[in-house]
């Protein structure tokens, strides 16, 4: 097992892994939301992900306990094991996705564009006829 002690008992790299694995998962955690949202190259969507994750570590760490917390209860309970497959398979990603969601709009709101109002348009544009 990969941990002090173990196969490799080198504590200050297992530390260093253990680091860049956690900066890997929380950029992770961001890089599809930021890839629907944004227009860019691959390289600098993982860089915004990464950016994003860092100064948003509160919401990043709120993300990461919605997304990994079910699962963990889930596999540490080998007699609901089933039952709790089934239903995270019918309504368990899709809820903690749905929620994931407004805390994603919350973290990219201040560089979305401001969304348009119908009141804002010309009645030639909306296609309308006074």
């Amino acid at each position: 097992m990969f941990r002090p002690g173990g196969v490799m008992p080198f504590v200050p790299m297992y530390y260093l892994f253990l680091i860049i694995g956690v900066i890997g998962l929380f950029t992770a955690l961001y890089l599809f939301p930021v890839i629907a949202a944004f227009e860019n190259s691959l390289l600098n969507l993982c860089m915004q992900s990464f950016f994003l994750a860092a100064k948003n570590i509160l919401w990043t760490l709120l993300i990461a306990a919605l997304t990994f917390l079910p699962l963990y209860f889930t596999l540490t309970d080998p007699q609901l094991l089933l039952a709790t497959f089934i239903v995270w398979l019918l309504f368990g990603f899709g809820f903690f996705g749905w929620v994931n969601s407004f805390i994603y709009y919350q973290v990219f709101r201040p560089w979305l564009p401001a969304p348009e109002s119908i009141a804002d348009t010309p009645l030639e544009e909306t296609g309308e006829q006074s």
